[in-house]
């Protein structure tokens, strides 16, 4: 599935305004932040509201999309599906820009007036939540590990601007992306025969949207999924009509 478009709006530098300036920071008069993060919890609530329709309606075409055959109310539902999922991608891009201004606003003064404060730090987690929950979609849905990786660096690099250890769940889920982002021979050596497609992306990950490719062989589709590998060259794993794993090949040739 092609991925949505995210935008990370912050422009809080990683260098603070007094180190970007040379001169020592003038703040307005300190205040403790707490209108601004209410703005924010606002428009997080709407955020995660627009964020789990849509993930249950693309669940639920996903799962007809799994369906080899499908009946005539399920074909009449997946195109249903369709025009709500493209009606949901729009009300969530509405949610996520608002979400993420809000937090813009706040941050880029925040950072610099009073980065230690609870409420700096509130924001700085809710930066990183929408953060890591953007990186699980652009994995789960399209196997953009790259886009995934600048979502939660980004975030990581607030909390280094002002002398903040990340949080636990950030660094693992940094550490993972990183870690999946090119095929490894290690995993690759455990593939198995009879492997679903789940049990496939758990061992290797998930395979970039664009290098996912259907051909027909003897009146059945076989699915090849593409891998990148770290030296550049490409692996493939073969998936039989019924989904699971059949085949594959370290070092592909000729696959444009």
């Amino acid at each position: 599935m092609k991925p949505l478009a995210r935008m990370v709006v912050l422009g809080v530098a990683a260098c603070l305004a007094a180190a970007c300036s040379g001169k020592p920071a003038q703040p307005p008069p300190a205040a403790d932040g707490s209108a601004g993060l209410a703005r924010i919890r606002a428009a997080r609530a709407d955020l995660e509201r627009a964020w789990d329709a849509l993930d249950a309606l693309r669940d639920e075409l996903g799962a007809l999309g799994a369906g080899q055959r499908l009946t005539a109310d399920e074909t009449s539902r997946k195109a249903e599906l369709i025009g709500k999922v493209k009606l949901a991608e729009a009300q969530f891009e509405a949610a996520y820009s608002a979400d993420q201004s809000a937090l813009a606003e706040f941050l880029n003064e925040a950072l610099n007036a009073r980065p230690k404060s609870d409420s700096t730090l509130q924001a700085l987690r809710l930066y990183a939540d929408s953060a890591l929950r953007n990186a699980r979609d652009f994995v789960d849905h399209s196997g953009d590990y790259r886009r995934a990786i600048e979502l939660l660096e980004t975030a990581r690099s607030y909390y280094e601007a002002v002398a903040a250890g990340p949080p636990e769940d950030l660094a693992a889920a940094l550490a993972s992306a990183q870690s999946y982002r090119f095929v490894t021979k290690p995993r690759f050596d455990q593939l198995k025969k009879g492997m679903t497609t789940s049990e496939v992306k758990a061992l290797v990950g998930v395979p970039f949207y664009a290098n996912i490719r259907h051909t027909e062989v003897g009146g059945k589709t076989v699915t090849t999924w593409l891998y990148g590998r770290e030296d550049g060259e490409v692996a493939a794993i073969y998936l039989d009509d019924r989904g699971t794993s059949y085949a594959w090949k370290w070092n592909v040739k000729n696959v444009g």
